[in-house]
């Protein structure tokens, strides 16, 4: 079994970690297949390390759909992205959706670069 150290364990975003998105922080999923008796994800320690998120920087001209032409918007409602005083600034991985026709993109996709 993995082990971490107790510190890690008694905090573990201060360490880069979090809790398993896969079985919540327990070490075992009722997701996992019968006779599994560890998590499959985390191997039974309930953590996992933090994903760096990247920001990239999408200009608004970018924000229209490509099929449609209307606007896109956050499928996570979570516009205008991490940063409140720059509207582009966006996640790579965030997903966008425009609210027309529900074609999806990410917003790396459509980065200035």
């Amino acid at each position: 079994m993995n082990t971490l150290d107790f510190d890690v364990m008694m905090d573990p975003e201060a360490h880069g970690y979090e809790y398993c998105d896969h079985c919540n922080g327990y070490g075992s999923s009722l997701k996992d297949p019968d006779g599994v008796d560890r998590c499959t994800k985390c191997r039974g320690v309930g953590l996992q390390k933090k994903k760096e998120r990247k920001v990239v920087h999408v200009p608004e001209r970018k924000l229209e759909c490509c099929k449609c032409g209307d606007v896109l918007f956050s499928k996570n409602d979570t516009a205008p992205g991490p940063d409140k005083h720059d509207p582009y600034l966006w996640f790579t991985d965030e997903v966008l959706v425009c609210g027309s026709c529900g074609h999806e993109t990410t917003a790396g996709s459509l980065a200035e670069g």
